[in-house]
């Protein structure tokens, strides 16, 4: 339901990659209630723990090699975005969430009805508040609302750099 937050607790048996469903019918959007989960040994999560608090810091740069489109794609990736947005670079061909290819053609329909925001500004305030502006045709409510504070400022602006420089678009 729009606005409850569930919580579960589970004692995983097995490692690796799993995606999860919810299983129960709760309304309006219950075929997008989808996450990825991977489960690993304690010393490699205790390593990506290290790896994602150094990560917040310099938005990934720096666990990247210097490279920012290698962090924006690893932020995209780790923070489940493929899970519901097509991103050709990311290799991810979700459709639940709009199409993130073509951001550069969007920019004269999407922007031009977000307020003349830029096209930087646009991405930002759909990562930081997904229900300020919701793509046609895109069920409201399905993007999470937590990125702003799950994300730093700096890893946010590595993912926007990112995410109009991979799908052709003006970024800073």
């Amino acid at each position: 339901m729009p606005g409850l937050t569930t919580k579960i607790r589970v004692t995983p048996n097995r490692l690796g990659s799993f995606d999860v469903v919810c299983a129960e019918l709760c309304g309006i959007g219950h075929s997008t209630m989808r996450q990825a989960v991977r489960v690993l040994p304690p010393a490699q999560f205790a390593a990506w723990v290290a790896k994602r608090t150094q990560r917040a810091g310099d938005g990934g740069v720096a666990a990247a090699g210097g490279d920012a489109a290698a962090a924006g794609k690893a932020l995209f990736n780790d923070t489940g975005c493929k899970a519901c947005h097509t991103l050709a670079d990311a290799g991810s061909d979700a459709k639940i969430g709009p199409g993130l290819d073509d951001l550069a053609e969007k920019d004269a329909v999407m922007f031009g009805k977000t307020n003349g925001q830029s096209p930087e500004e646009y991405v930002k305030n759909s990562i930081e508040d997904p229900a300020a502006f919701v793509v046609p045709k895109v069920p409201k409510d399905t993007m999470p609302k937590t990125y702003k504070d799950d994300l730093s400022p700096e890893e946010i602006d590595t993912l926007v750099k990112y995410l109009l420089t991979v799908s052709g678009g003006k970024s800073k």
